[in-house]
């Protein structure tokens, strides 16, 4: 009888602090330039049965709020939404700060539906030797491909988002890092009628990001296709794929934060 109260009442509350801290994202306000219309041309593609590999630059721990506010807001609701995060920013085995941000998600999930998919990042396969309880007894490059797989599943569901970062981890000095290499390779297992769009995010002049007090722009570029991106392959053999599409993200930019491509 006890558990059976306890356990609604729980619900309850989780569902409760979900809300709070979905509303408290609305803190990172934003403005889209987007003159050409091309979050319009996004939102008309997902009524026509398209899904969207949404990619952008990372340059606060702010940026998920940012990319999945605007998307709920200008391309579909939330529970159609998933994003791809680094593992060790919810693995409780490493911080504290790791066991927050998972249990704080966690809510906005069962609040929101907003889809998580986890990988370890280029950069920290040192923190994952062997399999472990965060990697579900898989080695790390199993892992990521069971995710890779899961995140391409997603893409070929009409109606459906999904956002990377494909540089993996926050620009220190808000300039493009060269990607890590798969984005071509989810988006071509993702099928023909998936599009894929670039977000840049655009920081103040000064001071940076701050919840409240600053306003981010997001600028889209024009959604490409599979066949756009087999055409720019054809006229750049020597560049790779995901090199091609953070170029058209890079283009977005001011020229000194393209860095990497510059």
């Amino acid at each position: 009888m006890k558990e059976r109260l306890v356990s609604p009442i729980k619900s309850g509350f989780e569902y409760v602090a979900g809300k709070i801290l979905w509303e408290a994202t609305r803190t990172v306000r934003f403005e889209v330039d987007d003159p050409n219309g091309n979050f319009v041309e996004a939102a008309e593609a997902l009524d026509n049965n398209y899904s969207i590999l949404a990619y952008s630059n990372h340059i606060s721990r702010f940026d998920p709020a940012l990319v999945v506010r605007f998307a709920d807001r200008y391309l579909t609701p939330v529970r159609n939404i998933s994003g791809i995060a680094g593992l060790k920013h919810y693995d409780s085995a490493r911080t504290e700060s790791s066991t927050n941000v998972r249990n704080a998600t966690r809510l906005v999930q069962k609040y929101t539906g907003l889809g998580v998919i986890l990988v370890v990042q280029d950069y920290d396969k040192a923190s994952y030797p062997e399999p472990s309880v965060a990697t579900n007894n898989k080695s790390a490059a199993e892992f990521n491909a069971s995710a890779f797989l899961r995140a391409a599943r997603i893409l070929r569901t009409p109606g459906k988002v999904l956002f990377v970062a494909p540089e993996g981890t926050r620009s220190k000095t808000g300039e493009l890092a060269k990607a890590e290499e798969g984005l071509d390779t989810l988006f071509r297992l993702s099928g023909e009628r998936t599009l894929a769009m670039p977000i840049a995010i655009v920081p103040p002049e000064k001071d940076g990001i701050k919840p409240l007090l600053s306003k981010v722009k997001l600028r889209p570029g024009e959604p490409m296709s599979l066949e756009d991106l087999n055409l720019l392959k054809t006229l750049n053999p020597g560049v790779s794929g995901t090199d091609l599409m953070m170029r058209h993200l890079a283009s977005l930019l001011s020229q000194h934060l393209r860095g990497f491509y510059r």
